[in-house]
């Protein structure tokens, strides 16, 4: 078992309405406000993205476009996670040699493309939703720390 004393075929509250993320520590601090808020997924908020209706995905009448952006609906932190991962595998990045010579230049445009995104994520948060989120403002933090790099 993972968690001694945690019941995986009957929990105590299967729709965990009773649960508190960590970061909700204060009225005027609430993470979870902010993840789940529309700017929370920034591909569908600018409508890159697309939420598919369920069972959706398997008929023959949604294109492949279609499916492509369902694919693509993820929340910000899994394209955080992309974002730091490129600059985690760089140097391997620039062995290959058909996108070598272009990669200083695609990392400097995704830099600014994700600097840009911080500032709006933090004008969302703070002008917005009135809010403060420890996670997001450490990830803001992160962000900028990396953009010079």
């Amino acid at each position: 078992q993972v968690y001694p004393g945690f019941r995986y075929d009957k929990p105590a509250d299967p729709q965990m309405k009773a649960y508190k993320p960590f970061c909700d520590f204060a009225p005027w601090a609430n993470c979870s406000k902010v993840l789940m808020s529309p700017p929370g997924r920034f591909l569908r908020y600018f409508k890159i993205s697309k939420r598919l209706p369920p069972g959706s995905f398997a008929r023959a009448d949604v294109g492949m476009i279609d499916k492509f952006r369902w694919l693509i609906d993820v929340p910000n932190p899994v394209l955080g996670v992309l974002f730091f991962a490129c600059h985690l595998f760089y140097p391997a990045l620039l062995v290959i040699p058909a996108i070598a010579p272009a990669m200083p230049w695609l990392f400097f445009a995704a830099c600014c493309a994700v600097g840009l995104m911080t500032v709006w994520l933090a004008f969302c948060l703070f002008v917005v939703l009135r809010d403060f989120c420890v996670v997001c403002v450490s990830m803001y933090v992160a962000n900028f720390a990396l953009i010079p790099m």
